[in-house]
């Protein structure tokens, strides 16, 4: 027994002693050792990554390799060494950290084994191969009889040359361009080298142009060995046939025989002629590709330095169509009624052709039972040149409600005066009212003029669109510029509606251009430098949409327009504006709505009424705009009244000067009546800068009743940023016949201008409202008088650019420390 106790003893001491030893072995516990005199040993794996070979390594990798150890070589399960393959490259060696890495077995003295101590991979090094490009100078396959000569060989190129070329060189690579090849065949060159593959020619290089000295290969160089080129010439290129079809006009040369990778000059097709047609081009097919959409086809020009950059190259058989555009000359009331025919008949290429056709007037015309041409199932989508003259039509809307010169526009009008006047009332429950279009959709009318005349009396059974220009806007219409040309017609430069004493059984959307629009809440288009009248009576039963240019503006960007208004409105709810009834998105800016031998007038009756001086319900951004007009309002339910708009939305209102009156009147004790001198309503978080309103209000009321010099009312929680406001101190604003007093402190930013201050320049004046001189201009000589905007064809240097301020220097007589514009100040 006590044997055994000795013999056990001495076991634990030994073991002791042992674990003593390997703990000594391992002084840094944190690379491995517990530090707690315990053995540990950390293990790494060595990964190899052939960096695009063709062979996969991952059989190779080496697991389990202790910490600073090394490893051997690959091998293959015969012993011998693995060694990665790849197209066109030859294997150098494995790396590691940008360094070769040493294996065990090929290690030496002056190079030691790389000890592994961490996880890695190695990455094959490879080298490129080089090869061999032969180029030849005649294919014996496609031979060339003309003597040649290539750069870098002396005398005739009659032997092959060699150019050496590493595998997978880039195609623009310097060292790679091949030269060209210069024949003695007169009118003959050099196009491109090309090689077989399986029996095939391909392109080797790109195609030289005429007297190109060197070229491009096509592709990255990716065969792996050496390649025989061939130079091809022009002559020996395959003939190419192009079919030419003149689509009914002469001159047609019937067929082409041209090679491939050649341009058509335009002196070997010239322009084909055709009686009632404009040439436009020609349209091009593959005959190999029935179902092809026709692509247009450019020829080249013969001319010394065109730039054919964009000629058409030919590749295969190919037929040309000439593309025509009919032309048809309006010199007569026949000459309309001969398109309407086409339009009736059964001829749909023909209806087709006139819907694209180019109309050209000549003369003055005079159509009566007038409907309109095209509707919305085949709009007009050519163009119109009115050269000055004017038509002038009569008559009654068709069956779909539209009336005008054209039904359905989505094309252009140029130049033209168009005077309509609907005689009788539509049956459609809607309809589209208009002196150049009723309806108009992604559609261009410059330089025009154009009146709309509703007979007296008339009453439509549902609802109505009418414009001088258009009905209504579907969407993408463009209106600028004034008819300033007399022609052969007597000179007009406006659009005017008059629509007197008419109902509509439904809604009705009237403006001195557009009614506004129509299925659209976005993009209703933009009208620039143009001139309105509007003058209508109208009762609805349902709701009014009525403004100086449009009733209705969705999206719609009005500059530099004027505005003569004069509205006598009846309706359940009443938009209605001294530029427009209604505006969603969108911009006025540098418009104005003055009156012009009569005032401007505004009279508005319903259940609920938005009436502004420059937009009745505003949700647009309005800069630089006038208003001087008087309006009369009265509501049984809601009214909302203001020298700038009875209602406002978030959008930011700069540099608008405002006067005239507002009479407004609540009929019955729940009706509700705000009115003042800028705004009825503020209801949203906005900033309004550079305004001055000069805007008597008077308001009757047997409801409730708020008036205010600037804002009837604002939400308490929304913040309204004022910045050069001013109020005139002799304005007065009365309800029931007693006046309403101002606040013994104005809201920051406004300030009161006495009459004694206002006088020339003040308006521009840079201590007062600093409007932009290069918009706002004084009459001269008239001392007191208020600014006026600068009509559009007024431009000058002082015109400020887009998004700058262009207030200049202050007036002379309208500077002053007292008129500095502080909160609360009085001017």
């Amino acid at each position: 027994m006590k044997k055994k106790a000795t013999r056990i003893l001495l076991a634990v001491l030994l073991l002791a002693l042992a674990a003593s030893l390997l703990a000594a072995c391992d002084p840094d516990p944190q690379e491995g050792g517990s530090g707690g005199g315990t053995v540990s040993t950390t293990y790494y794996t060595v990964s190899f990554d052939t960096a695009g070979g063709s062979t996969s390594f991952g059989s190779y990798t080496v697991r389990n390799v202790p910490r600073g150890s090394t490893v051997a070589q690959p091998k293959r399960a015969d012993g011998s060494v693995a060694v990665p393959t790849r197209k066109g490259y030859t294997f150098d060696h494995w790396s590691y950290n940008g360094s070769e890495f040493v294996f065990s077995d090929t290690a030496t003295d002056d190079s030691p084994a790389t000890p592994v101590t961490e996880d890695i991979t190695l990455t094959a090094v490879w080298t490129a191969n080089k090869y061999t490009l032969r180029l030849h100078p005649s294919d014996p396959e496609l031979p060339y009889d003309g003597g040649l000569t290539i750069a870098g060989v002396e005398g005739a190129f009659a032997e092959p040359v060699d150019k050496p070329i590493d595998y997978d060189t880039a195609a623009d690579d310097n060292n790679a361009l091949l030269n060209t090849v210069t024949t003695d065949k007169e009118g003959d060159y050099f196009v491109y080298w090309y090689f077989y593959d399986a029996g095939e020619r391909k392109e080797f290089t790109v195609w030289a142009k005429e007297g190109d000295k060197t070229v491009e290969m096509a592709a990255r160089y990716e065969t792996a060995g050496d390649t025989e080129l061939y130079p091809m010439f022009h002559s020996l290129l395959p003939d190419i046939t192009v079919t030419v079809d003149a689509a009914g006009g002469t001159d047609s040369p019937g067929t082409l025989t041209v090679k491939l990778g050649d341009t058509v000059s335009e002196s070997a097709l010239p322009d084909p002629v055709r009686d009632g047609y404009r040439f436009l081009g020609w349209s091009m097919t593959v005959d190999t590709n029935e179902d092809a959409e026709a692509q247009d086809f450019v020829l080249a020009s013969e001319e010394e330095d065109a730039d054919n950059s964009d000629a058409t190259v030919v590749k295969e058989n190919i037929t040309l169509t000439a593309k025509w555009v009919k032309t048809v000359d309006i010199s007569s009331a026949d000459d309309l009624e001969a398109v309407r025919m086409a339009l009736n008949g059964d001829d749909e290429k023909l209806k087709a052709e006139y819907a694209s056709a180019e109309f050209t007037f000549s003369a003055p015309v005079e159509a009566n039972d007038w409907t309109p041409l095209f509707d919305e199932s085949l709009p007009f989508t050519g163009s119109v040149e009115g050269n000055g003259f004017s038509v002038t039509i009569s008559g009654a809307a068709d069956e779909n409600g539209l009336f005008g010169l054209f039904g359905m526009l989505s094309g252009s009008v140029n130049d033209l005066v168009v005077r309509a006047t609907l005689n009788t009332a539509p049956t459609a429950k809607t309809a589209f009212i208009g002196g150049i279009a009723a309806i108009a959709k992604d559609a261009e009318i410059n330089g025009c003029a154009a009146h709309i005349t509703i007979a007296e009396n008339i009453a439509f059974p549902g609802t109505v669109y009418i414009g001088a220009a258009a009905g209504a806007s579907k969407g993408g219409l463009t209106i600028s510029g004034i008819h300033l040309d007399e022609g052969s017609a007597a000179p007009d430069t406006t659009y005017r509606t008059d629509a007197k004493a008419m109902t509509a059984g439904a809604s009705a959307y009237i403006g001195g251009i557009t009614g506004g629009s129509y299925n659209t809440i976005m993009n209703g288009g933009s009208v620039s430098s143009a001139l309105a009248v509007v003058s209508a009576a109208i009762n609805a039963a349902g709701d009014v949409y009525a403004g100086g240019l449009i009733g209705n503006s969705q999206g719609f960007t009005v500059t530099e327009c004027y505005a003569d208004t004069n509205l006598t409105v009846t309706g359940s709810t009443v938009y209605v504006g001294g530029l427009a009834g209604r505006s969603n998105t969108g911009l006025f800016s540098r418009s104005s709505c003055v009156g012009g031998s009569v005032a401007a007038k505004i009279t508005a009756t319903g259940s609920v009424v938005y009436a502004g001086g420059l937009v009745g319900h505003n949700g647009a951004a309005i800069d630089n705009c006038r208003a001087d007009i008087a309006i009369s309002a009265s509501a049984t339910s809601e009214l909302l009244a203001g020298g700038v708009a009875g209602i406002t939305d978030n959008h930011d209102i700069d540099s608008c000067y405002i006067t005239g009156s507002i009479t407004a009147t609540g009929s019955g004790k729940s009706s509700a009546v705000y009115a003042a001198g800028v705004f009825g309503k503020a209801l949203h978080d906005a900033s309004f800068s550079r305004i001055y309103t000069e805007t008597n209000i008077t308001v009757t009321a047997e409801g409730g009743a708020t008036a205010d010099f600037l804002i009837a009312h604002r939400s308490s929680f929304r913040t309204i940023e004022f910045e050069k406001v001013f109020r005139f101190a002799n304005m007065t604003v009365t309800v029931n016949g007693n006046a309403v007093e101002a606040d013994e402190e104005e809201p920051e930013g406004v300030s009161v201008l006495t009459e004694d201050k206002r006088v020339n320049g003040w308006a521009t004046g840079s201590d007062y409202l600093a409007l932009d001189k290069g918009y706002w201009k004084y009459a001269d000589g008239e001392t007191g008088a208020h600014p006026s905007l600068k009509p559009f064809w007024e431009k000058n240097e002082e015109t400020p650019e887009e998004g700058e301020e262009g207030s200049g220097e202050s007036g002379e007589e309208g500077s002053g420390e007292e008129g500095s514009g502080e909160s609360g100040e009085t001017a």
